[in-house]
């Protein structure tokens, strides 16, 4: 699978990489891996990727863990 990285025009509620990398302050290679292991439903528009801004909110609501105090 290839992964669209160019900047794309505002889609309301779909974000393109860069977006996703701005919105989670994480190197590209990051949001790519995400991509590739399906950690993320994307949504193939050609060959752009696009990301519902809901399903990236539902996988860190899913993958947020409480701090541990030492």
């Amino acid at each position: 699978m290839t992964i669209e990285t160019t900047a794309n025009v505002s889609t309301p509620g779909l974000l393109g990489v860069p977006e996703i990398c701005d919105y989670l302050a994480v190197p590209e290679s990051a949001v790519r891996d995400l991509i590739l292991r399906r950690a993320i439903p994307v949504i193939k528009i050609g060959q752009r990727i696009r990301v519902r801004r809901t399903d990236l909110d539902a996988y860190l609501a899913a993958n947020t863990r409480e701090a541990v105090a030492r």
